[in-house]
């Protein structure tokens, strides 16, 4: 992670907040397992059958 100037972020919470990223994508009960190769019109589609709360277009 880097901040605004390009350095090199290596603080504690943002170790956490990186594992806290990772654990969200692997969860399945978070993100949909195969969400990842979704595309427009599949992200739409499980949307639309309430298999999701929110999407990102």
């Amino acid at each position: 992670m880097v901040d605004d100037d390009g350095n090199v972020v290596d603080s504690p919470e943002a170790c956490h907040a990186l594992d806290w990223l990772r654990d969200g994508l692997n969860n399945e009960r978070i993100t949909l397992s195969d969400s990842r190769g979704f595309d427009e019109a599949g992200t739409t589609q499980a949307f639309r059958d309430d298999r999701v709360l929110m999407m990102r277009n």
